[in-house]
């Protein structure tokens, strides 16, 4: 037995102009703990909790639409390397977030990493998606390893848990600038050295 009861008239984009107005309910509906008969849902803090107990690690994606690594990855392949990533080694991968398209801009990853006790780790493609500048890097996963979440790199297959590992990403990154210079200076030799 369906029980009909009239209520006002629902309006927005959800209701069906040609269906009259009411509120179904199912017989049962009484023992519900929602108050419309839905079942209760359960927070996200009890859901990261059940994980952590259960021995899971909650991952959150991260990827962006700019160019890193002389790569310019769609945001569907790198969301679909993280999850790969994530299923390898028994991960919970959360959804991924993306950054904006905006150059030198980080406002994404900042969140994440405010965000960090949510979350046990962060996985994103390569340590170019970070900020060029050393000292805002440092700072950014320095606050990631004080809250205890860790930050993975699929590229270079380096987990950073440690200030030890912070500093083997700035030096990483500062061999890589270097090797860019000496590409470049060797373009410009050869360009200069070439005839027309």
């Amino acid at each position: 037995m369906v029980i009909q009861l009239s209520i006002r008239k629902p309006s927005g984009s959800f209701h069906d102009p040609g269906t009259p107005a009411g509120l179904v309910l199912h017989p049962d509906h009484g023992k519900a703990s929602h108050r419309y008969g839905y079942p209760r849902s359960r927070s996200i803090g009890t859901r990261r909790l059940n994980r952590m107990l259960r021995g899971q690690i909650n991952v959150k994606g991260y990827a962006t639409p700019r160019q890193f690594s002389g790569f310019q990855i769609p945001i569907p392949l790198q969301s679909a390397a993280i999850r790969r990533y994530c299923d390898e080694r028994g991960l919970v991968f959360n959804h991924h977030v993306v950054e904006n398209v905006f150059p030198g801009t980080f406002l994404v990853l900042e969140r994440i990493v405010a965000e960090a006790h949510l979350f046990q780790a962060m996985a994103m493609c390569s340590i170019s998606m970070l900020p060029n500048d050393s000292a805002r890097r440092t700072n950014l996963l320095d606050r990631c390893v004080n809250v205890g979440m860790t930050v993975h790199f699929l590229f270079e297959s380096l987990i950073v848990s440690s200030r030890e590992d912070i500093a083997v990403v700035n030096e990483l990154l500062s061999l890589t600038g270097l090797l860019k210079d000496d590409l470049n200076r060797v373009r410009l030799m050869r360009d200069f050295l070439t005839p027309e």
